[in-house]
């Protein structure tokens, strides 16, 4: 094999590697946006959760403190 041909295949290998790195690059920011959207969708779901919790302590109390049951 010829320098020329070495160096082309350097070069070109070079190229691959670089490609498989924004692949990898993309991938992460990938992992990273879905870190984040997860992270919002649990804080929402905390929100959610606490006022069924409030509700159906609302309830409870209605129904068995005060002997009353009324809507929500």
């Amino acid at each position: 094999m010829s320098v020329q041909e070495n160096l082309a295949a350097q070069g070109k290998n070079l190229g691959d590697v670089a490609d498989t790195a924004k692949e990898h690059v993309m991938a992460t920011d990938e992992v990273r946006k879905l870190d984040e959207d997860s992270a919002v969708s649990v804080e929402q779901i905390g929100a959610i959760l606490g006022n069924i919790e409030k509700y159906v302590g609302d309830i409870i109390f209605g129904v068995i403190i005060r002997g009353e049951v009324r809507s929500v």
